[in-house]
């Protein structure tokens, strides 16, 4: 499985920190029901229409 995740969360102001554990979560529930599903985080990409907040994602991406 392909996830992109937290561009949008940290957009809209949740911190890098936050975006992080919600991302962990989110895996540790699908391998659960999921049978040990393999994911696959996508990083979150710079975008000139996000481009202030760029410094949290690069962190999140961490």
């Amino acid at each position: 499985m392909v996830i992109y995740a937290g561009d949008n969360d940290i957009a809209f102001g949740k911190p890098a920190g936050q975006v992080v554990e919600d991302f962990q979560t989110l895996t540790k529930m699908l391998q659960d029901s999921l049978c040990g599903v393999a994911i696959i985080y996508l990083p979150i990409k710079p975008s000139l229409a996000r481009w202030q907040r760029w410094p949290e994602m690069k962190k999140a991406n961490e």
